[in-house]
């Protein structure tokens, strides 16, 4: 990825970056998730309600592979797995989805119900 593309995103606001992920993951039919030997990460939002990262592009998660997750590495996610099968049993536990985080933890949160209903619109544009 172009580094000022990188910069650019990263330095945008939430809405903006959501925005991308979903046009990215319905057009590359790919998202991206930060995984070490144990799993996926997860992360708690300011409510301590605990939520499942994913990026549009793998340097976005490896920007991320600091600190806690400094031992993780980007894995990638099928996107028609992701919405019918992951995102309803993280409904199912009561999990969050922060869309695409930064660096510095800003990320979007959604409900994966939300997330799922978004990903289903862009990719039937691709049908």
């Amino acid at each position: 990825m172009h580094p000022k593309k990188f910069a650019s995103l990263l330095a945008a606001p939430g809405p903006v970056r959501f925005d991308h992920l979903i046009a990215q993951a319905a057009d590359s039919e790919t998202l991206w998730g930060l995984k070490n030997e144990k799993g996926w990460v997860s992360l708690s939002d300011n409510a301590q309600a605990t939520g499942f990262a994913v990026w549009p592009h793998p340097d976005f998660a490896k920007a991320c592979a600091t600190g806690d997750w400094s031992d993780c590495e980007p894995a990638v996610i099928d996107i028609y797995r992701f919405v019918e099968d992951w995102l309803p049993d993280m409904a199912g536990k009561g999990l969050s989805i922060a869309v695409f985080p930064t660096p510095a933890m800003r990320g979007a949160w959604i409900a994966p119900a939300e997330l799922k209903s978004c990903l289903e619109e862009e990719l039937a544009q691709y049908e």
